[in-house]
């Protein structure tokens, strides 16, 4: 398997949203969530850095607890020190 976002899903999502990934070699993650203009908005605990494909949700919050507005989100995968990277558009609808 490669090192990806394989899906995002439901699209559009209004409560939650489950994110599909792939990882080649085990070691550490963050997925991270990002508004349109690339701030940051949540980041995801801890996600399985074990190989093999995965799915975690997120509930469309921000870090701070509060809903997101409705709008264009980027999901970005990272292990390694950044040296891999994925990135996938979410949009949540409220």
């Amino acid at each position: 398997s490669i090192f990806t976002i394989q899906s995002i899903y439901p699209q559009p999502f209004a409560r939650s949203v489950t994110i599909e990934y792939a990882v080649p070699r085990a070691g550490a993650l963050s997925i991270c969530i990002y508004d349109i203009t690339g701030r940051l908005v949540s980041s995801l605990p801890e996600p399985q850095g074990t190989v093999g494909t995965h799915r975690v949700q997120w509930d469309g919050k921000t870090d701070a607890g509060v809903p997101a507005t409705s709008g264009v989100y980027f999901v970005r995968l990272m292990a390694q020190g950044g040296e891999l990277k994925a990135t996938k558009k979410a949009l949540l609808i409220r």
